[in-house]
């Protein structure tokens, strides 16, 4: 079920608090956080869209459309059939796998 962060605050994120939340929201008993890219390493590519379970440990990290390392997501939503999408720095709209952080699908769009 969803269920935006603010309004049920039973989740917990144990890991990665060193980096600034830009977006969270509640998917199928999983927490989904999409922590600010600039707060990682400038080398090397952003894993900034991470699940993690009730009790705030990680389950995955998405997995991104591209191997470049200035790569990496910039917002997320949950569209009409309840998936999720995720903005791609490189231009890519990701359909990403609740389950385990893999793509189902991607897009480019420039």
């Amino acid at each position: 079920m969803l269920a935006p962060s603010a309004q049920k605050e039973s989740m917990q994120i144990r890991d990665d608090q060193r980096y600034r939340i830009i977006s969270r929201m509640e998917i199928a008993d999983k927490n989904i956080v999409l922590y600010d890219y600039m707060d990682f390493p400038k080398d090397e590519q952003a894993k900034n869209l991470r699940a993690y379970n009730e009790k705030g440990d990680i389950i995955w990290i998405a997995e991104h459309p591209t191997k470049a390392i200035n790569d990496c997501y910039t917002e997320i939503k949950v569209n009409d059939e309840k998936t999720l999408v995720a903005y791609n720095f490189a231009c890519y709209i990701c359909i990403i796998n609740i389950k385990n952080g893999r793509l189902i699908n991607y897009e480019f769009t420039k």
